[in-house]
């Protein structure tokens, strides 16, 4: 039956109120969250007012905090009305005592305070202090703040408005980080003493770690430099110095200009354990000149070529700068064709196809392989890393896809694997796929799966590479054997090991 709601695409306008009363009343009641589903939708194409009323009804069902698709639809609601009725929107938030419905504090206020802020306009973000002064509890208070702080990632917290600053205080629900963001003395001094001390949570230090590698500060940089390039004398420490967070100290010295940086980092290059080592890598090739001393120390035998990950050395091969591009060539000379021709794919698939067909292969022989070759960049159920796409649901079980993606990987690069290098004002060229991205701030994932954030004013060029992450040839020295029993762990339907 028409009950004369606005379809897709077409203009906003109010439903009859005998409608409008049905909807509200079953948006109360409705115990089938495919229906409450719909009416989030429905909601989205009407009249603000009526919109809101029943964007009302549904936030109210606690049953959906988890729902991966109710909070969402929510959102899309008062997401669709900024900025062309952000008053409203911000009005409503204050007047509907929507304070208390926790599916409204974890999922509506922290996007509604972080769309807000990201555009970084004075009367918005006027409208995010009125906001704060409204929250009656600390729950919102914090939730508001966690979706602010997300907006100014990578970017200091001066030129705010007072009003903002002010509610800020006041609700004393400011994370340390923001208030180190803010260029709070006693948070930074606060912040460093808890980097420094290995019995501190590895959450904890893992945060601030990476806010000093966005908000760069002085007096953090010689605790980043002791924390990734020393070895603890004591293994209790050592233990607590995890690679996670040594890694993730290196990235976060791409963004000081030291000399004594590059120095350092290779000084410890051969101490450092394999899962830290991409990190160093990585910020050695952040900077030019810090590129042509990890060259000299190869040209002087202090750095094997067997030292250089196949990744690194075809980004150093394929370097801006042609006199890096020119010694990386002679240095690390490519094992395989740049590219291969459709042919060349085409009868290597077809070797593989035979090799398959012969006879079955061993996934537990086949493990040590994967954890070689792919598990630095894709997980596969518990394992791995973040660099690739993940794989446990990606259609393994079709071989065609899955040897043209492994052959081939530049045919068809996934949506959001894109390959991409930025040059910073500051001379700095960082290289990886771009995870988020805002008219702030770039968010970028190298090549060690570290995450970096370059604000829009740091940005001096973005250039798209054309091609996978994923070196080419990356097959091409096994084994027959080695062939089947990597397969056979790869096409695995449940992990064999423990995590």
């Amino acid at each position: 039956r028409n009950l004369g709601l606005p379809g897709i695409g077409q203009t906003e306008r109010p439903i009859p109120a005998p409608v409008l009363e049905a909807l509200l009343e079953s948006a109360r009641i409705e115990p089938d969250a495919e229906v409450r589903s719909q009416i989030a939708a429905t909601a989205r194409r009407l009249v603000t007012p009526q919109a809101f009323a029943l964007a009302n009804a549904v936030l109210r069902h606690v049953e959906d905090l988890d729902d991966p698709f109710i909070p969402l639809l929510a959102w899309w609601i008062f997401e669709a009305r900024i900025p062309s009725e952000t008053a409203a929107v911000t009005d409503f938030i204050r007047n509907a005592h929507l304070w208390e419905s926790p599916i409204a504090v974890r999922h509506l206020l922290p996007r509604i305070a972080r769309r807000l802020a990201v555009e970084g306009r004075r009367q918005d973000l006027l409208r995010v202090s009125e906001l704060l002064r409204a929250a009656p509890n600390p729950a919102s208070a914090t939730a508001l703040l966690t979706g602010f702080e997300e907006a100014f990632r990578g970017r200091s917290l001066s030129g705010l408005p007072d009003e903002l600053l002010s509610a800020m205080a006041t609700s004393g629900a400011a994370s340390r980080t923001l208030r180190i963001r803010q260029g709070e003395t006693n948070a930074i001094r606060e912040a460093l003493a808890l980097i420094e001390n290995p019995s501190t949570p590895a959450d904890q230090r893992l945060l601030h770690i990476r806010t000093f590698g966005e908000v760069r500060h002085p007096d953090a940089f010689p605790v980043l430099l002791q924390l990734a390039t020393s070895t603890p004398p004591d293994p209790t420490n050592a233990k607590r110095n995890t690679p996670q967070l040594r890694s993730a100290a290196f990235a976060s010295l791409g963004a000081y200009d030291d000399p004594s940086i590059p120095t350092q980092v290779l000084g410890a290059l051969r101490t450092l354990p394999s899962e830290t080592r991409p990190a160093a890598f990585t910020l050695l090739l952040h900077r030019p000149a810090w590129t042509r001393l990890l060259l000299a120390q190869m040209e002087s035998a202090r750095i094997q070529a067997s030292d250089i990950p196949a990744d690194f050395a075809e980004r150093l091969r394929t370097h801006r700068d042609a006199g890096i591009a020119q010694d990386a060539l002679r240095l690390l000379p490519a094992t395989a064709p740049a590219s291969a021709t459709p042919a060349d794919v085409q009868q290597q698939i077809a070797f593989i196809e035979g090799v398959l067909r012969e006879a079955p292969g061993n996934p537990y022989a086949g493990e040590a392989t994967y954890t070689q070759r792919c598990a630095s960049c894709h997980r596969l159920f518990f394992k791995g890393g973040n660099i690739g796409p993940e794989l446990t649901r990606y259609q393994r079980d079709n071989l065609g896809t899955l040897l043209i993606s492994i052959v081939h990987p530049n045919a068809e690069i996934r949506e959001g694997y894109q390959y991409i290098t930025i040059e910073t004002q500051d001379g700095r060229s960082l290289a990886g796929f771009q995870v988020d991205r805002d008219n702030q701030v770039t968010v970028l994932r190298g090549l060690d799966g570290q995450d970096l954030t370059v604000t829009a004013r740091e940005i001096k060029e973005v250039q798209p590479m054309g091609r996978s992450l994923m070196p080419e040839g990356l097959l091409s020295d096994l084994s027959p054997q080695q062939l089947r029993d990597f397969f056979a762990y790869l096409r695995i339907s449940q992990p064999i090991s423990n995590p």
